[in-house]
């Protein structure tokens, strides 16, 4: 169990790929369900609206569905376990690495400036985000790291994007 876990820390740190993971449908049900343990610590910390549980509740199917997608059409599709284990997996691994800043930023409830240690820190932590799903998308299309972080960069202006247009009819 321990050799498999690690193989997370190690796609965070560049030093392995998703081929690393085994293609495994249960691999894949567990990344998720501890993501979604993850979010709900996470709930448990910040303030949550409506437009923000929508969120959580639909990024990660997109990010499924991207992901899928993506494959399908640089004709990899049989990556998909592997990568979508990768993606799920590392962002537990990033998301429990916010939460005690989430709450430190949430215990000191006050001004911009003085949150603004919590806030650069979670900056840091959504760059390294950006980072190794760049590099999970870079290795699982065969293609240089700029390539899989561009498309990462991408998607993610997009889909924050898209979150901000829906968010008032959410709210």
């Amino acid at each position: 169990m321990w050799s498999l876990i690690s193989v997370f820390f190690d796609v965070v740190l560049h030093r392995r790929g998703p081929e690393a993971l085994p293609a495994s449908q249960a691999w894949l049900r567990g990344a998720l369900v501890a993501y979604g343990l993850v979010l709900l610590a996470t709930l448990s910390v910040v303030p949550t609206t409506q437009a923000r549980l929508i969120a959580i509740v639909v990024h990660p199917i997109v990010d499924i569905a991207a992901l899928y997608l993506l494959l399908e059409l640089v004709n990899q599709r049989e990556k998909f376990l592997q990568v979508a284990t990768a993606a799920f997996g590392t962002a537990v691994i990033l998301n429990v690495l916010a939460l005690p800043i989430l709450y430190w930023r949430e215990a000191l409830a006050a001004s911009p400036e003085q949150t603004a240690g919590p806030n650069l820190l979670l900056l840091v932590l959504f760059f390294w985000s950006l980072d190794v799903l760049g590099f999970i998308v870079s290795r699982a299309i065969a293609r240089p790291y700029i390539v899989g972080l561009a498309i990462v960069v991408v998607y993610e202006l997009t889909s924050i994007a898209v979150v901000e247009a829906i968010s008032p009819a959410a709210g």
